[in-house]
């Protein structure tokens, strides 16, 4: 038998990550991270609050590379790695160059880590070549550029030889293709504008899109309002703060949504969607919630 691990989508990892960072963060730590990392307009912001997590997120951001074939890999991204000069192991080994460079490489393997705290080997290798950690920091010369195929071949057999434009969310899902784009420098002069609905527009200026106003679906004038997702109502789940409804979101495998005490599920569009999830504490409200997407 074989197990198939899913991971939630990459950007519900890094808010639980954070959001367990935030939950065990020593007064003194606090301290130091409101002085000297956060802007002093975050002082007004509690520690579980929506804000105080949003601005550390902002702050821990740096630009890196991820290798588009395998976003564990290391690769692409800043790292680490506890090299010796592949000479000296060679020597130390029995081993000629160029001949032998994959036998050392297989006998005496290099460690690859985001930082300088993980244990290098301590093979006699690495011990008589004076081995240390060398720095590969990700450039925009160095991250993975080239477009590829993913299939052999395209729709109605055409060979799979050029490349697409298209903007991807990056949380898993499907990408949408940018249309009349023919050069690679149109391709990165396009703007994609997510519109309030979730529709991606394209053609409009960075001042157009920032412009762009939400609007609801219909009129609240009865019990019910439809969401910018098209549903009616809201499936939720009473949390007390935002990082409490992320990591509920993550042990239950559910996207979550903190909103004014409610920790919403956002991909459940129904009444009865929201009874399977089986937890006898949710509810499904068809009030107000107009403005949750």
């Amino acid at each position: 038998m074989t197990h198939v691990c899913n991971l939630s989508p990459v950007e519900q990892v890094e808010n639980a990550f954070l959001g367990c960072y935030i939950s065990r963060m020593r007064v003194t730590l606090e301290d130091y991270i409101r002085s000297e990392i956060l802007d002093e307009q975050t002082e007004i912001y509690s520690t579980d609050s929506v804000g105080f997590f949003d601005e550390l997120r902002k702050a821990s951001r740096v630009p890196n590379c991820v290798f588009p074939l395998n976003a564990l890999s290391l690769e692409k991204r800043n790292h680490y790695v506890w090299d010796a000069a592949l000479e000296c192991r060679a020597s130390v080994l029995g081993y000629e160059i160029p001949e032998g460079e994959q036998a050392v490489n297989e006998e005496c393997p290099l460690t690859y880590c985001l930082g300088t705290s993980c244990h290098g080997s301590a093979a006699q290798c690495f011990k008589e070549c004076g081995a240390e950690y060398v720095a590969y920091m990700a450039s925009e010369e160095k991250c993975e550029n080239g477009a590829r195929c993913n299939v052999e071949q395209g729709e109605d057999g055409v060979e799979c030889t050029g490349s697409t434009c298209a903007y991807c969310p990056g949380n898993g899902e499907q990408c949408v293709e940018v249309p009349g784009i023919v050069t690679e420098e149109e391709c990165y002069a396009a703007i994609a504008c997510v519109m309030p609905d979730g529709s991606v527009e394209f053609g409009l200026t960075e001042a157009e899109c920032a412009s762009s106003t939400a609007s609801c679906s219909v009129d609240c004038e009865i019990d019910s309002c439809m969401s910018y997702s098209g549903l009616e109502g809201v499936c939720w789940h009473q949390q007390p703060d935002n990082i409490t409804c992320l990591a509920y979101g993550v042990e239950n495998n559910i996207v979550t949504k903190y909103y004014e005490g409610l920790c919403i599920l956002t991909e459940i569009g129904n009444e009865n969607g929201c009874e399977q999830v089986g937890l006898s504490t949710m509810e499904f409200e068809v009030t107000l919630f107009n403005r949750i997407q």
